[in-house]
């Protein structure tokens, strides 16, 4: 969980650079792009390649190979439980035969 937090501070740093306040002479306070947010290669870079990885590629992945896993699992469950049925199955018959 500390590792989820410290990567989404590090991934939402270039946000605070992105922008800065400016105090006009009327006293208002607005906010303004800084070179670094105006530049192109960031725009193209974080806020388009990076955002979508993280955003929409990177989670529908981690899905997939999770549901991926998950059906490996049930899969293995699904035989251990049919082996041990027969087991019991072969039992009770030997049981049964030889009390008879």
């Amino acid at each position: 969980m500390v590792a989820v937090t410290v990567l989404c501070i590090l991934f939402n740093i270039p946000r605070y650079l992105d922008d800065h306040v400016v105090t006009k002479p009327d006293g208002s306070v607005t906010l303004a792009r800084t070179d670094f947010g105006n530049d192109d290669t960031f725009r193209l870079v974080y806020a388009g390649v990076f955002y979508y990885i993280v955003i929409y590629a990177l989670p529908v992945f981690i899905l997939a190979v999770m549901t991926y896993r998950l059906i490996l699992a049930l899969r293995q469950f699904y035989k251990r439980r049919e082996q041990v049925t027969k087991k019991l199955f072969a039992e009770t018959i030997m049981t049964m035969s030889t009390t008879s």
